[in-house]
């Protein structure tokens, strides 16, 4: 019986010119610049939201935008009725909640349902907002959005009376 040997050869890396330092640093960015280019909405689908829902908006909060729609009257009460059946639920879990925290917690979830119903791209129906890895979870970015999606629906807008 003869007996094999393994003989292992340790690769030496060679050191990196100035050059490999250079492609790696420009790979390194690169990625990180292909991270952030994430595809939007193509032209075709802002087309169908246009026809769908009229106008649509862009805004752009903390360098990432989103495409949203006014709200309807008939959303607006949908919202208000969940977010009445939420606050019930919510009450009967804490029954020590103040007038002014019950007046908050309708205002955050309406907002929150605001945002996941009239806001396009990127999808946020989805998201917790409470999950602080989310982008949106940051404090402003619900209410900034809802307070655009109020102003492209006429909330707020004053009409200044003309004579006729």
């Amino acid at each position: 019986m003869t007996e094999e040997t393994k003989i292992e050869v340790e690769e030496k890396e060679e050191p990196k010119d100035e050059f490999d330092k250079d492609n790696e640093f420009l790979e390194g960015i690169m990625e990180e610049v292909a991270a952030d280019l994430t595809p939007g909405p193509t032209d075709e689908e802002v087309a169908a939201w246009k026809k769908k829902h009229g106008k649509v908006y862009l805004a752009e909060i903390l360098d990432k935008e989103y495409i949203y729609r006014g709200i309807t009257r008939g959303e607006v009460r949908a919202i208000s009725k969940q977010a009445t059946t939420e606050l019930l639920a919510a009450q009967r879990r804490n029954l020590n909640m103040s007038q002014e925290e019950q007046v908050e917690f309708l205002e955050d979830v309406m907002r929150e349902m605001e945002v996941r119903i009239c806001v396009l791209y990127p999808d946020l129906s989805r998201v917790d907002f409470n999950d602080p890895g989310a982008p949106e979870s940051l404090a402003g970015v619900v209410r900034t959005l809802s307070e655009a999606i109020d102003e492209a629906s006429g909330f707020g807008m004053k009409s200044v009376p003309r004579e006729l």
